[in-house]
């Protein structure tokens, strides 16, 4: 394989097609995966399921948040440069990480409310700790979504 084919698989393939809708659609697959109590199986087949949904969810955030940018990397004229799909790939990641957080935390609330043996110094702790990745998550949405635009 030459240095070109390789250069083509790399970032054509494995960047643009496959890492820039996985990696933002993973925490979303692991935040639906907990609410909804899926099993996803044991060895290759969970696997491909883990990767399959990720996938999807992934383009799903990137139409629906980033239509823009998704018609643009698939335009010949305006193709988007290696940065700004580096960019892209942090802010998707970044919406990701706040929308499972956020999602899992609403339905730990939900769960608890009229629980019992609901203790505030057991939910406090794991509100914190969200609450400094929701922010860390924000302010890099916001950072890298101007250099985007």
């Amino acid at each position: 394989m030459n240095k070109e084919n390789l250069n083509y698989l790399t970032d054509n393939v494995l960047l643009q097609q496959f890492l820039i809708n996985f990696i933002p659609g993973l925490p979303l697959f692991y935040a639906l995966k907990t609410i909804l109590n899926v099993s996803t199986g044991d060895g290759f087949t969970a696997f491909l399921i883990v990767i399959a949904v990720s996938w999807v969810l992934g383009l799903i955030l990137e139409i629906l948040l980033f239509n823009k940018q998704h018609k643009m990397r698939f335009d010949q004229e305006n193709n988007i440069n290696k940065t700004q799909l580096h960019y892209l790939l942090i802010v998707k990641f970044a919406i990701g990480i706040v929308l499972s957080l956020t999602l899992a935390l609403v339905v730990f609330v939900i769960g608890n409310v009229d629980n019992p043996a609901f203790d505030e110094d057991i939910f406090l702790p794991i509100l914190f700790k969200r609450l400094i990745i929701v922010i860390l998550s924000v302010t890099a949405w916001i950072h890298f979504k101007k250099k985007l635009d």
